[in-house]
């Protein structure tokens, strides 16, 4: 893959051209090496920092970080666990609002920004989906989850919790998700990855409904301050489980 365009999948920017511009002017170090060249080929596993002048490593951060603030989300010294940690932009919002500690989880291997991958505050969870994780395997006590995923339903991400989490408190999980209309339809209703809004009503409904079954609450929704690299328009979600006493 160019640089350029890994960037991009990286979420770094949506614009193609402020990918270049970065590169052109050395702003972008692959391996501890700035790199000048945007069709310069990196692998997945490659460290990609970012120097340009940005409040977070990625412009998750900047999805994130506007709904905190309009929710009045509490994160200063809480626990959190970032979903789908990719390059680490919710992780970066989480540390610099104070939170005491982040378990960056993710698929992928070597994605995570060494800003975030070096940080006293971040354990590092890679080649985990979270299907696989436990709560078990960690020494803090979770006190909320974020979570922005990509290419799998957030329905399969909540079914895991439901089943992996085993907390004692009286929520079993409480977090902020980012919903993503276009991994939730069918792909014959998708053009070049894209969503077409008139489908989001439905497909929101859908999802509501399926919460509603499955004994999960919807605390706040709010469409997201930047779409999807792809242009298309996404939703956060302030969702949590009651524990069930038996």
């Amino acid at each position: 893959m160019r640089l350029d365009a890994a960037l991009l999948e990286r979420e770094y920017t949506s614009d193609i051209r402020e990918a270049r511009g970065w590169i052109l002017s050395g702003k972008v170090r692959v391996n501890n090496q700035y790199i000048t060249k945007a069709g310069f080929p990196v692998r997945g596993d490659e460290i990609i920092e970012l120097k340009a002048n940005r409040p977070y490593v990625s412009r998750g951060g900047e999805k994130l970080e506007p709904i905190i603030r309009q929710w009045e989300f509490p994160v200063a010294e809480k626990v959190f666990m970032d979903i789908g940690a990719s390059t680490g932009g919710f992780t970066d919002v989480l540390l610099q609002r104070g939170a005491a500690h982040v378990y960056a989880l993710d698929v992928a291997y070597g994605i995570l920004d060494h800003k975030i991958r070096s940080h006293a505050g971040v354990t590092v969870i890679e080649k985990t989906h979270i299907c696989d994780f436990s709560d078990a395997d960690i020494i803090h006590r979770l006190d909320y989850l974020v979570c922005d995923a990509s290419f799998i339903s957030l329905r399969k991400i909540l079914a895991c919790l439901n089943k992996n989490i085993k907390s004692e408190k009286g929520i079993l999980w409480e977090g902020i998700f980012l919903f993503k209309p276009q991994f939730e339809a069918n792909a014959e209703l998708l053009n070049k990855g894209i969503l077409p809004e008139e489908y989001h009503t439905d497909i929101l409904r859908d999802f509501e409904h399926f919460l509603t079954e499955e004994g999960m609450e919807k605390l706040a929704l709010a469409p997201s301050p930047i779409p999807g690299r792809k242009g298309n328009r996404e939703y956060f979600y302030h969702l949590r489980k009651i524990r069930v006493m038996e």
